[in-house]
């Protein structure tokens, strides 16, 4: 059985990667808004207000998911952030990767919610897209990440560092 190479890609420009990282924010605040709100997850992935696509047959999925854990367990500020509940649980979790964001909300064994951001996409209305990956479909790589995140991250309110609203 034969495999298909996946192409060298070209580094991406430091405007390209800030956009993807304040596309990743701003996610991450409208998803931390929507859970606050009580939204479902069909209304809010309206409530995203981006061009949402599936993320099913991403090539580099496999790479991002498994630097995901590595970044959360390393914690720079720059990289992890975390918004909570009012009572110091976890509301929705925004990693940078080198060319990757990912954003999810908590649940297990499965995020509740699991969006990535890459440098390399297509540009809709001058930003990325906002791919949705559905967790069942890689589901051993996909439990072994969000398992990996909540372990690195899932501790009291006062032990990490603490943003209401993800920015």
């Amino acid at each position: 059985m034969s495999s298909t190479p996946i192409p060298a890609r070209p580094e991406p420009t430091p405007e390209r990667r800030l956009l993807r990282r304040r596309t990743a924010d701003r996610a991450a605040a409208r998803l931390h808004e929507a859970m606050s709100e009580g939204l479902t997850r069909r209304v809010t992935a309206r409530y995203l207000d981006y061009r949402v696509t599936r993320f099913d047959d991403y090539p580099f999925l496999g790479r991002v998911l498994a630097q995901a854990s590595a970044v959360a367990e390393a914690g720079d500020p720059a990289a992890v952030r975390v918004s909570r509940t009012p009572r110091g649980n976890l509301c929705v979790i925004r990693l940078h990767g080198p060319d990757w964001s990912l954003v999810l909300t908590p649940g297990r064994p499965f995020p509740g919610m699991l969006l990535a951001i890459e440098d390399y996409s297509h540009l809709d209305g001058g930003q990325p897209t906002v791919w949705r990956l559905n967790p069942y479909r890689f589901e051993k790589r996909v439990i072994a990440m969000n398992l990996a995140i909540l372990a690195a991250l899932d501790t009291p309110a006062q032990h990490t560092q603490h943003h209401r609203e993800p920015q």
